[in-house]
């Protein structure tokens, strides 16, 4: 899990507990759940991947598959996932108007 400050999922597990309290009868079973994940997982930040980019398609570095295809007429971004031995699945990304570095950004 990559996310910008330790302890984030901690306090979003914390206050969700907290907000269906029940009288005090908090379910541990989901904080010991978020300790271990978090224990399996450290907290770190994403690190940009290198890519080579022709213009159209930007490859694994050496690759042969696309991994994002950009379509430079119409603005158009399509990540490419591949699942298995199945064909790729193309997935158009939309704008964001807005970036924030914080995913819970209202």
């Amino acid at each position: 899990m990559n996310v910008a400050e330790p302890g984030l999922s901690q306090s979003l597990v914390d206050d969700r507990a907290h907000s269906r309290d029940r009288g005090g009868k908090i379910d541990m079973n989901v904080r010991r759940c978020a300790i271990r994940l978090g224990e399996c997982f450290p907290v770190r930040a994403a690190q940009p991947r290198p890519m080579d980019f022709d213009g159209r398609v930007f490859r694994k570095p050496g690759g042969v598959a696309p991994q994002m295809e950009w379509n430079p007429q119409s603005g158009q971004m399509t990540v490419v996932l591949y699942f298995g031995t199945r064909p790729a699945l193309r997935v158009p990304l939309r704008s964001v108007p807005q970036f924030s570095t914080d995913p819970w950004a209202a």
